[in-house]
């Protein structure tokens, strides 16, 4: 894991936990440590913000700044962004993604790798969004959102959602 950080990004323990109830790696009620971010969508210039909108968002939960790389050769204990990372690691298939639309999402925890994945980048931005509420944020409109105690540990979230309306632009 240490060739994944620099110097000044190694996190302090205990560092961001994800906590999960049913995983195939730990047992019932166990927390494991997440060690950084993989991303490696390619966002459109109006989505740019949401690319790091994890990254942001995650330090307002518990003050730790998870690094977040294209790719890395560590296979465990990641936050797999978007739908080329979730695929490469095998966390979620080419149907699961395409079952859930254009601007659907899916997010579950596979191998102690949590994967937030939309069929585009529009549905990954949902997924982030969609995870951090469950995680007891509430948003109201763009740069606003409710104040939330600090934690270390991040609840699993697996959910798939399919939007009611399509949002593809003509």
């Amino acid at each position: 894991i240490g060739s994944f950080f620099t110097e000044d990004q190694r996190i302090p323990f205990p560092g961001l936990l994800l906590m999960s109830r049913i995983n195939e790696i730990t047992p019932v009620g166990t927390a494991y440590p997440l060690y950084g971010i993989i991303s490696s969508d390619v966002y459109p210039k109006r989505l740019l913000r949401e690319k790091n909108a994890l990254q942001r968002h995650l330090h307002t939960l518990a003050g730790v700044t998870l690094p977040q790389k294209e790719n890395t050769k560590h296979r465990f204990n990641m936050i797999l962004l978007g739908r080329e990372a979730a695929l490469r690691r095998n966390a979620l298939s080419e149907k699961e993604l395409e079952k859930q639309g254009f601007n659907g999402f899916a997010i579950t925890v596979k191998d102690s790798n949590l994967a937030i994945a939309g069929e585009s980048v529009q549905g990954t931005a949902y997924g982030i969004y969609r995870f951090l509420e469950a995680q007891g944020m509430k948003f109201f409109a763009p740069g606003v959102h409710s104040a939330v105690p600090q934690t270390n540990l991040l609840n699993a979230v697996h959910v798939a959602d399919r939007p009611f309306f399509n949002g593809k632009r003509a």
